[in-house]
């Protein structure tokens, strides 16, 4: 993943692609980026049957979450510790302009 992407906050398309290639991990992934048990409790409940829907939520709820600057350096890291590893970040990021990614940025921030 190339190092200018590294600081940039994760656009809703970039969650959308990448939650349904997390698989059953959510758990985990969610306790990594940080999201308390009862957080995570809530999102099993809610979507019990649908794996990539409550990877959805926990990738929005963490960019919710202003405590730390959600990057996605932050999300690599992450994928890597649970043992997901970030490729399937890469392989989204590459049709992802780093340009639109600012933008997107500087609309939200």
């Amino acid at each position: 993943i190339p190092l200018e992407y590294l600081d940039c906050i994760p656009t809703d398309e970039i969650l959308d692609a990448l939650a349904p290639q997390i698989g059953q991990i959510f758990f985990q992934l969610g306790a990594e980026l940080g999201l308390s048990i009862a957080n995570l409790e809530n999102i099993q409940s809610n979507n019990s049957q649908d794996l990539a829907a409550q990877n959805k939520e926990v990738l929005f709820k963490w960019r919710e979450d202003r405590t730390v600057k959600p990057t996605i350096r932050v999300l690599v890291q992450a994928l890597v510790n649970i043992g997901r590893g970030a490729y399937c970040l890469q392989e989204i990021l590459k049709n992802v302009d780093l340009n639109t990614l600012r933008r997107s940025e500087e609309v939200k921030g």
